[in-house]
């Protein structure tokens, strides 16, 4: 079969891992606020997501419930050599379907009796997730997709070409994917002294996964003479563990460091597909519709498994007071993406099922923020910046987005009596976005063209001390 047919496929493959958009920068109305400058501080619930010897210092007990509601608006507009060889992608530009995507977090810190030094801790929060869903591909006007050499099919036909149509409708969710991911932290938290504390944090990730796209096998499209759509229903666990420090040399300084350990999150379930068959009139008439005859034919579902990287991630912050209502802060962060290398599929016989190169890129994150007190109220800004782990040579429209700009944050803060409110407010906007078409063995391996887009984050932290 002609490789346009490949290429026309190719171009849905999807990165099955952590990157920008779907690794959520931060958890907590007050650490958000000051652009993730946080692990020096950390000294509220939230902090057993940043640094878990944070809450060590904090006075009383407290349960903490966020809410957070990610808005995005993200645009793609194909490159003309992708439209030259995919017929079957809409030649004008396109929005992705799903804008919004809401999640919650829940925190909850103890003080022991009698062990004034000691807190323990659980949080039950969303570190990753993305939900997208596009319909980039024609659903009607399907009368030419491909050619196809005669003698491909039949070994005694002429050596010439027939044009390939398709009789019927493809889906108008064409391309889906979603991973839900919650993982659950009990922690234990310890202040050696005023100056010094240790905290653990274990991380119990459970997922979901869900990913809908056309194959880009060829092999199996000229077997099966058609659009071969992939259908994955997977969820998962993995283990790891969060570790922090937090050392005071000063009265008004402080330093923090933590790190989050490198885990595979292990999946199973179901793997199955949908085959939109070619059509030619052709080929239909002389092979009485045994061949090229159209329609739609799904194959029984098949246990699948799927192995997903979190990456290693680690960092170092500090906290100043210049003044008495002032605080101000930085973070450097490391996180180790080259482990997001290739993503395979695989059958409870080891098989391939389908697989992607991904190459993502180490990155690291610089963060600053501020906090200004006055009273029972708190004005908080940041800004951070960490470039994209996707390289453009297999960038595609599972994670659409290039955040080689930088974010701003803003919130406020208030207490009244035992309840405690924080608000945040997050922009990253990825402007436009040229990707030039990239290729490897005669195979187009991105997705070329515009993409635009920006992401607008808000969250609501209600705490109640005890």
């Amino acid at each position: 079969m002609k490789k346009t047919i490949v290429l026309s496929l190719f171009i849905l493959s999807c990165n099955l891992a952590f990157g920008a958009g779907m690794h959520l920068p931060g958890i907590g109305a007050r650490g958000i606020s000051m652009g993730g400058a946080y692990r020096a501080i950390a000294d509220e619930p939230s902090g057993i997501f940043w640094n878990p010897a944070g809450i060590a210092f904090m006075e009383k007990g407290e349960v903490q419930v966020n809410g957070q509601l990610i808005l995005n608006d993200f645009s793609f507009e194909p490159a003309e050599t992708l439209i030259e060889i995919a017929h079957v992608i809409r030649s004008e530009e396109q929005q992705m379907l799903i804008k919004t995507i809401p999640t919650a977090h829940l925190f909850a810190v103890y003080s022991i009796p009698k062990i004034e030094k000691l807190k323990i801790g659980l949080g039950v929060y969303a570190p990753m997730g993305v939900g997208t869903a596009w319909n980039i591909m024609k659903d009607d006007d399907l009368d030419y997709i491909a050619t196809i050499n005669g003698c491909a099919i039949i070994p005694f036909l002429p050596d010439s070409e027939y044009e390939l149509t398709a009789t019927e409708t493809l889906p108008i969710k064409d391309f889906e994917g979603r991973i839900e991911t919650y993982t659950i932290s009990p922690t234990s938290s310890y202040r050696f002294t005023d100056k010094l504390s240790i905290g653990v944090a274990a991380l119990i990730n459970i997922s979901n996964f869900y990913l809908k796209m056309p194959t880009t096998d060829s092999t199996r499209m000229q077997t099966d003479t058609g659009l071969v759509f992939q259908e994955g229903t997977m969820s998962g666990i993995s283990f790891g563990a969060n570790i922090g420090v937090i050392y005071k040399p000063f009265e008004h300084l402080s330093i923090g460091a933590s790190v989050k350990m490198e885990t595979d999150i292990e999946y199973e379930g179901d793997y199955e597909e949908t085959i939109y068959k070619f059509y030619n009139e052709y080929f239909n008439t002389a092979t009485s519709g045994a061949v090229l005859r159209g329609g739609v034919v799904k194959t029984p579902a098949v246990k699948a498994k799927l192995s997903l990287p979190r990456p290693f991630i680690g960092g170092i912050g500090i906290a100043f007071d210049p003044m008495e209502n002032l605080t101000i802060a930085a973070d450097f962060q490391y996180t180790r993406w080259s482990v997001i290398d290739t993503i395979r599929v695989m059958s409870e016989a080891d098989s391939v099922l389908t697989a992607m190169t991904l190459d993502w890129e180490d990155c690291t994150r610089i963060s600053a923020g501020a906090e200004y007190r006055l009273a029972n109220y708190a004005l908080r800004c940041g800004i951070y910046f960490e470039p994209h782990p996707p390289v453009p040579e297999y960038q595609n429209l599972f994670i659409p987005d290039f955040n080689d700009n930088p974010a701003f944050t803003l919130g406020l803060g208030a207490k009244f009596g035992p309840v405690i409110l924080d608000f945040s407010g997050e922009l990253e906007y990825f402007g436009e976005e040229i990707i030039e078409d990239f290729w490897l063995y005669n195979e187009l391996m991105n997705m070329p063209g515009k993409y635009t887009g920006y992401v607008f984050d808000l969250m609501l932290s209600v705490g109640v001390e005890f």
